[in-house]
């Protein structure tokens, strides 16, 4: 007589068994993918990182060039440049720099909460009498970054603060490549007829 009692027994275990494998497997392919996931998004922001360096230092070298044409201009000569156009122009290009704190971050939590001023940023700056060439708002940190400033008061009020970020740094995160470039080549419109 056939035993189907101790078949059928036989026959669960196995198929438990294999169950367990499989669920072993699925749960490491899920892994891997992950870590393939992961990979790929690591992969993505060095491409980011390597093409916003990039960017970088072709701004430098644009900058480098003009300081080096800049130099070659003046050497040798012991007067007043500042009778000429060409070094009025150079010289305030090339001394705008963020050190200067041309761009400016308006911070809404210390304006808002604890300055209690309720207007828009862009009204703000136009009441302290402060120009600018573009402003980016950015809803994230409840700010607005103002650009290539002028007029800056000395101290500056609690909610503003010099906004140390290049241009090229910041293409999609408000700034588009041709406006970033727009305001690092910024020259002050009474200059331009200069």
């Amino acid at each position: 007589m056939y035993d189907y009692d101790g078949v059928d027994m036989v026959y669960a275990e196995d198929l438990a068994d294999e169950i367990i494998k499989r669920k072993a497997l699925e749960e490491r392919n899920k892994k891997l993918e992950e870590e393939l996931m992961d990979r790929k998004e690591i992969n993505e922001q060095i491409a980011y990182s390597l093409t916003v360096l990039r960017q970088d230092k072709v701004a430098l070298e644009k900058r480098d060039d003009e300081l080096v044409d800049f130099a070659i201009w003046m050497t040798g000569c012991g007067y007043n440049f500042t009778q000429h156009k060409h070094f009025n122009k150079m010289r305030d290009k090339l001394l705008k720099s963020k050190i200067m704190g041309k761009h400016l971050r308006y911070d809404y939590m210390e304006a808002d909460l604890k300055q209690d001023i309720n207007k828009h940023a862009q009204e703000q700056m136009k009441v302290l009498g402060i120009t600018y060439s573009h402003n980016t708002p950015q809803s994230m940190g409840d700010q607005y970054w103002f650009w290539n400033c002028e007029n800056i008061p000395d101290p500056l009020p609690k909610y503003l603060s010099i906004l140390d970020q290049d241009p090229m740094s910041c293409i999609g995160f408000g700034l588009s490549e041709d406006k970033a470039k727009q305001i690092i080549n910024y020259v002050k419109k009474d200059d331009e007829h200069n």
